[in-house]
C-alpha cells in the first residue's frame, strides 16, 4: 500500500517521511470525523460508537476533535463580525443568510454539511439565473483548497444532461471558496423506488452509469457515488437522474505534484459506499465508481442499504470483501440477471468488475430489453425465455419445442468454443477500452505531455498484441488509429516532422486495409481522413509553400471517398465526408487563390448539388439541412466578395429555410445557431449594399431572437452567451447604419449588460476582443439620440 504523506521535522531540524501506518491512521480519523460532521449534533456520538467499534484510540481521537469542533461552532469561531468579548449563550439558530456570495444574491439556505453550506442564489440581471451556491465554512488551504478546485474544474469540463453543470466559482475576501452550480430539484435515487417500479429504477441506474462514464472519459473518477449524490428530477414528466458533488473527485491524469490530494494513500469518500481499495487506501480508477454504483443499485432495488454497510469500520472492511446483495424480488422475472449485474459490479477484486461504466450501463439496458447480460452465461432455457419475452408471437408450443432442441444442441457444441470465445472477448474488451480512451482524449484535463504519454503507452501495449497477430485487420486498424492520434498531438505543438511520420504510417496502414477490402466504407472513411490530416499538417507547416501539396492530398482523399461511394452509394456518412472535402478544397483554393474563379464557382455549386442529394436521401436529418445551408453561405460569400450582390442575396435566401429547419429540429446545437446568425448577418450586408433597408430590421430581429432563445435554452453556456453578445453587437451596428438610433441604442444597452456577465466567465485571453466590442457599444450609446 502506497501512502502520500508530508515530511515532519526531527529534533535536529532534518525532515523524515511520516510512517505510512501513522498517515493511514490519520486518514481514518479525518474521514470518520468528516462523516460525523454531516450528521445532526445529537446523532454523532452514537454513530462514532458504531464506526470506531473495537478501536479505542480511533474513538478517542475523533471524540476529542469532535468536541473541539462543536465548541468552536458554539463560540462562533469562524463567523465574521462576532464580538470577541461576547460571553452570551451559545446560539441554537442557524447563522443569518449572507446577502451575497460573489455576484449571486442569496435567497435561502438549501442545506449544509461538515465542510460547507449550500444556498439558493440568483445571478444579477439580465440573466436572473437561480443556482445552488456551495460556500466553504472556512478559508481552504492545502488539500481542502485543492479539492475545491478539482470539483469546479471537473464539473466545468463536463457537458452531459446527467451531470449537474457548474456555472462559475470564486473566492471571497475572507478566503472562503464558493461554487455556483445548476440547481437540481430532485430527491435521492433510493427514495420512492418501490412506487417508481423496478423498470424505472433500472433505467435511472443506467442513466447514472452513462453520466459517470462521461466523466471517466474526461479523466475524472467521482469516488463518492451514493444515493444522495444521484438526484432524480422530472424532465417533461420523465424521471431523469443528475450526478452531483464531485468534491472528492480524482483526476486520472494528475496535473502536478499537488494532485497527491487525490492520489492513492488517501481515504476519501463516504465510508458506507467505499470500495475495498478505498477502505485500504489503495489505487482507485473507474472501477471504483462501478463498485459504488453497484452498492447504490442494491439499495435502490432492495429498499435498504447492502448488509454490513451501516456498522463500524471493522464490519465495513468485512462487508467490502463480499459481492452482490440480498435476493431480489418484484423485478418482473429478471431478478437473477440483476443480481448477477450487481455481483459483477461489486466484486472485491477490481479486475473482476465491469471495466467501465458503459459496460455496466449496457448490461442494465440488456435487462430492460430482455436480452442476455454479460454478467452471467445463461443456460439454453433462460435464453429461450428471454427470446419469447422479446418475441411473444413465437411462443407457441411447437416453436418452443424446436427452439429448446436447437438451444440444447447449440449449448453442447458451444462448450468446446467457450475458451476461444473468452479469449476473443478479452481482446475485444481491450480494443473497446483503447477506442473509448481515444474518443475522450481531447476532453481529458492534463498537459499535452500527459496525453502523449497516454497514447504512447497504448501504442506500446498494442504493439505486443499486433506482433503476435500481425495479419489481424482489427489490430492493424487500431494501430492506425493510435498513430493518427499521436500524429495529431505532435502537430498541435508544432512538431510537424514527427506528425507527418506518424500520420503517413497511419495512412499506409489504412490503405492496406482498403486494398484488402476490409471494413468497407468505414475504413475507407478513416483512410481518407488520414490523407486529409496529412495535407493539413503540410499546410500548417508552410502556409504558402504547402498549398499545392495540401491540395493534392485533399483531391486524393476525395478520390477515395468517391470510390467508396460507388461501393456504398446510399451511405450518408460518405456523402457528408465528400461535401466537407469540397468545402476544404474550396476554402483553401479561395484563400490562397490556388483555384481560379472560373473553376471555383462551379466547384461551390457542385457542393450545393451534393448537399441537395444528401438531403433528399433523408429529408428529416437536421445535419443534412445544415450541410446544405453552409453550402449556400459559402457561395454567397464568394459572390459577395466579388460584388455580385444580387446573386449573393439570392444564395442566402436559398439557404435560410434549411438552417431554420436545422435549428428548429435541434435548437441546442450552437453551431447550427451560429450559421443561422452568420447567414442573417450576410443577408443584412447584401441588403445594405443594394439599398434595400426595409428588409434589414426583420433580419436583425430574427438574428437576435434566435440568439436569445438559444441562450435561454442553455443557461450559463459560454458558447451560447458569446453568440448572443455577438448578435447584439452586430444588431446595434446594423441599426445604426440604417439610421434607426432608438433600436440601435436598445440593442447596445442589452449587449453591454450581457457582455459584463460574459466577461466574468470567459478566459482572459478573450478580454481584448471584448474590450473592442464594449468600446464600440459605449461609443454608440454616447451618440446623440
Amino acid at each position: 500500500m502506497s501512502v502520500t504523506a508530508s515530511p515532519q521535522p526531527e529534533p535536529n531540524g532534518e525532515l523524515t517521511p511520516i510512517d505510512p501506518a501513522d498517515a493511514y491512521r490519520f486518514e481514518r480519523v479525518r474521514v470518520v470525523l468528516g462523516e460525523l460532521m454531516e450528521l445532526p449534533a445529537g446523532q454523532r456520538m452514537a454513530r462514532l460508537d458504531e464506526l470506531a467499534g473495537s478501536d479505542p484510540p480511533l474513538r478517542a481521537a475523533v471524540a476529542e476533535l469532535l468536541a473541539l469542533a462543536e465548541a468552536a461552532d458554539r463560540a462562533g469561531f469562524l463567523d465574521a463580525g462576532v464580538d470577541e468579548e461576547d460571553d452570551g449563550p451559545a446560539r441554537d439558530t442557524p447563522d443569518p443568510l449572507p446577502e451575497r456570495i460573489g455576484p449571486y444574491r442569496v435567497l435561502a439556505r438549501l442545506g449544509e454539511g461538515g465542510t460547507g453550506v449550500v444556498y439558493l442564489g440568483e445571478s444579477p440581471a439580465p440573466m436572473h439565473r437561480r443556482a445552488a451556491v456551495k460556500l466553504s465554512r472556512s478559508s481552504l488551504r492545502g488539500q481542502a483548497a485543492y479539492r475545491a478546485d478539482v470539483e469546479a474544474e471537473a464539473l466545468a469540463s463536463f457537458n452531459h444532461p446527467g451531470i449537474a453543470q457548474v456555472f462559475e466559482t470564486g473566492v471571497l475576501d475572507d478566503g472562503r471558496r464558493w461554487t455556483a452550480c445548476e440547481l437540481v430539484d430532485g430527491d435521492w435515487i433510493s427514495r420512492g423506488s418501490s412506487a417508481r417500479g423496478w423498470r424505472a429504477s433500472v433505467e435511472l441506474l443506467a442513466q447514472a452509469a452513462e453520466a459517470v462514464h462521461h466523466a471517466h472519459q474526461r479523466g475524472v473518477v467521482h469516488r463518492d457515488l451514493k444515493p444522495s449524490n444521484l438526484l432524480v428530477e422530472r424532465d417533461a414528466g420523465t424521471p431523469r437522474v443528475k450526478v452531483i458533488d464531485f468534491g472528492v473527485a480524482r483526476l486520472l491524469a494528475p496535473r502536478s505534484g499537488a494532485d497527491a490530494a487525490t492520489e492513492p494513500g488517501l481515504l476519501v469518500g463516504t465510508l458506507a459506499y467505499m470500495s475495498p481499495e478505498q477502505l485500504g487506501a489503495g489505487s482507485v480508477d473507474a472501477r471504483t465508481d462501478v463498485y459504488g454504483l453497484g452498492l447504490v443499485a442494491c439499495e435502490v432495488l432492495t429498499g435498504k442499504p447492502p448488509p454490513g454497510r451501516s456498522g463500524g469500520l471493522a464490519e465495513l472492511m468485512k462487508a467490502s470483501n463480499l459481492r452482490g446483495c440480498p435476493k431480489l424480488t418484484g423485478c418482473g422475472g429478471h431478478e437473477r440477471d440483476l443480481e448477477a449485474v450487481i455481483a459483477k459490479a461489486t466484486d472485491p477484486e477490481p479486475g473482476a468488475r465491469y471495466p467501465s461504466m458503459q459496460h455496466l450501463a449496457d448490461d442494465l439496458r440488456r435487462v430492460l430489453a430482455s436480452e442476455p447480460v454479460s454478467a452471467r452465461r445463461p443456460g439454453p432455457l433462460w435464453r429461450l425465455r428471454l427470446y419469447t419475452t422479446r418475441h411473444p408471437v413465437l411462443s407457441g408450443l411447437s416453436v418452443v419445442v424446436v427452439l429448446v432442441i436447437a438451444s440444447l444442441l447449440a449449448a453442447l457444441s458451444a462448450s468446446r468454443a467457450n475458451l476461444a470465445e473468452e479469449l476473443r472477448d478479452q481482446g475485444q474488451l481491450l480494443s473497446e477500452l483503447t477506442t473509448d480512451t481515444l474518443a475522450g482524449l481531447r476532453e481529458i484535463r492534463g498537459t499535452h505531455a500527459q496525453r502523449e504519454a497516454m497514447v504512447g503507452t497504448l501504442l506500446d501495449r498494442h504493439a505486443r498484441r499486433l506482433a503476435a497477430n500481425p495479419g489481424d485487420p482489427d489490430l492493424r486498424s487500431l494501430q492506425a488509429r493510435l498513430l493518427r492520434e499521436r500524429g495529431d498531438l505532435a502537430a498541435s505543438v508544432g512538431r510537424f516532422d514527427d506528425a507527418r511520420a506518424d500520420l503517413s504510417e497511419s495512412r499506409d496502414l489504412y490503405q492496406g486495409l482498403v486494398d484488402e477490402g476490409f471494413g468497407g466504407g468505414q475504413v475507407a472513411r478513416l483512410y481518407a481522413e488520414g490523407i486529409v490530416r496529412t495535407g493539413d499538417v503540410v499546410l500548417e507547416r508552410d502556409r504558402a509553400g504547402g498549398v499545392a501539396e495540401a491540395m493534392m492530398a485533399y483531391r486524393s482523399a476525395m478520390a477515395v471517398q468517391e470510390s467508396a461511394l460507388q461501393g456504398d452509394p446510399e451511405s450518408i456518412a460518405l456523402r457528408d465526408d465528400l461535401c466537407w472535402s469540397y468545402d476544404r478544397i474550396g476554402d483553401v483554393g479561395d484563400r490562397w487563390a490556388a483555384v481560379p474563379d472560373v473553376e471555383l464557382e462551379p466547384w461551390l455549386r457542385e457542393r450545393i448539388r451534393l448537399s441537395e442529394q444528401l438531403l433528399a436521401a433523408d429529408p428529416a436529418r437536421a445535419l443534412s439541412q445544415y450541410n446544405l445551408a453552409t453550402g449556400h453561405l459559402r457561395l454567397a460569400r464568394f459572390l459577395g466578395m466579388r460584388d455580385r450582390n444580387e446573386e449573393a442575396a439570392a444564395a442566402v435566401s436559398a439557404g435560410l429555410p434549411h438552417i431554420r429547419a436545422a435549428v428548429g429540429a435541434q435548437p441546442h446545437r450552437t453551431m447550427f445557431v451560429q450559421i443561422q446568425i452568420g447567414m442573417l448577418s450576410w443577408e443584412n450586408t447584401m441588403l445594405l449594399r443594394l439599398g434595400r433597408h426595409d428588409g434589414v430590421p426583420p433580419a436583425v430581429a430574427e438574428m437576435v431572437d434566435v440568439a436569445r432563445a438559444h441562450a435561454r435554452l442553455l443557461p450559463g453556456d459560454i458558447m451560447a452567451e458569446g453568440t448572443l453578445v455577438s448578435a447584439l453587437t452586430q444588431a446595434a451596428g446594423t441599426m445604426s447604419d440604417i439610421r434607426r438610433p432608438g433600436e440601435a441604442r436598445a440593442y447596445a444597452a442589452e449587449g453591454l449588460a450581457r457582455l459584463a456577465s460574459f466577461r466574468a466567465v470567459v478566459s482572459p485571453s478573450r478580454h481584448p476582443e471584448l474590450d473592442e466590442n464594449e468600446a464600440f457599444l459605449r461609443e454608440l450609446l454616447s451618440r446623440e439620440p
